[in-house]
């Protein structure tokens, strides 16, 4: 493999937050610190509320019935691991932003769950 799609790639990543990098030294896993960790939960909430607000005005009742469903589905489910009940909760939020049919707010609440990920598995 060529230098060239690395760089490219580690230079993604940096570029959306997941390493940092300093000239002449390389690329390191980003420090994660508890303010930025509480800006991207309160930016989260900050794009749900709003993805809440449109959902109300853009998804169909059939949309919100299935939405409604898989809640339901996960009461009845038996014990899952934590691994589990985190990516059904980041389904969850997702299928909800979904519903407000804004592609450009869907794919950066994508964004900041896969950014805070991490945390969220430490925390659970």
């Amino acid at each position: 493999m060529s230098r060239t799609p690395l760089s490219e790639a580690l230079n993604r990543l940096a570029t959306e937050g997941f390493l940092t990098t300093t000239a002449n030294k390389g690329f390191f896993a980003r420090v994660l610190e508890a303010n930025t960790l509480f800006d991207l939960y309160e930016l989260r909430a900050f794009l749900e509320q709003a993805a809440a607000r449109l959902a109300c005005q853009r998804a169909s009742d059939e949309e919100i019935a299935a939405l409604r469903d898989f809640l339901l589905e996960q009461d009845d489910s038996e014990e899952i691991s934590a691994g589990e009940m985190l990516k059904l909760d980041e389904e969850f939020h997702l299928r909800l932003v979904g519903l407000s049919q804004n592609e450009e707010l869907l794919k950066t609440v994508r964004s900041n769950s896969e950014r805070i990920r991490f945390a969220r598995g430490i925390d659970l």
